[in-house]
């Protein structure tokens, strides 16, 4: 069975979730991973394409690390995602990737996360789920928000990430060009790990809230 994992930029399937990636990919599960634009605007002092280019080979090798089949890059415009996913008709590529792969699950960023790329692409299948894919199974992962903030009513899926958390510390240490926002997040990802992992006994743990 395929997995399918929304990210709007290079590293945010590893920072969001990449131990349950790995844990999934381990059981035999066949992860693919959309990635939305190239985080081309990260790095301002450089050229843009030399910074996708670098961002997408780190994300090949972070998907190595965590044992992913397959990633998608559609390239889009950095920061732009909400004009670009319109004007470029990303609808119907991602419901093309969704019909051939017929995930039975999809992971994407939060509708409130604090990014308005992240906030796209989480709109973006929500509104493929309702108005294609009512069965669908789509959960959500955060990626700056420290905890999930809202939606405390929906169903959650907790993930035990203890034996695949190294694997997802090595991916995000791929991302080396990102260096500066990697180290603003590391006590975020540790937290939420730990937080996340005690609250259901574990010694680390991924949650994910699924989309209503």
């Amino acid at each position: 069975m395929t997995i399918l994992v929304l990210a709007p930029h290079p590293d945010d399937e590893s920072i969001g979730m990449g131990g349950t990636i790995a844990k999934f990919a381990a059981e035999g599960e066949r992860v693919v991973v959309v990635v939305f634009s190239g985080g081309e605007e990260a790095n301002f002092w450089q050229k843009q394409d030399a910074v996708r280019t670098t961002r997408m080979r780190e994300c090949i090798k972070a998907g190595k690390i965590l044992g992913v089949a397959d990633i998608i890059f559609f390239e889009l415009a950095d920061l732009t995602l909400r004009t670009e996913i319109v004007e470029r008709d990303v609808e119907s590529r991602l419901r093309e990737i969704i019909d051939k792969e017929q995930p039975r699950m999809v992971f994407t960023t939060a509708v409130d996360d604090v990014f308005p790329d992240h906030r796209a692409v989480a709109n973006l299948i929500f509104s493929l789920k309702k108005q294609h894919y009512p069965d669908l199974a789509v959960w959500v992962y955060t990626v700056w928000n420290p905890l999930h903030i809202t939606h405390r009513e929906q169903p959650r899926l907790v993930v035990n990430i203890t034996k695949t958390f190294s694997q997802k510390w090595r991916a995000i240490h791929t991302y080396k060009s990102q260096k500066l926002s990697t180290f603003q997040l590391i006590p975020t990802v540790l937290l939420r790990g730990l937080v996340h992992g005690l609250r259901h006994r574990m010694s680390m743990a991924e949650v994910f809230v699924k989309a209503p």
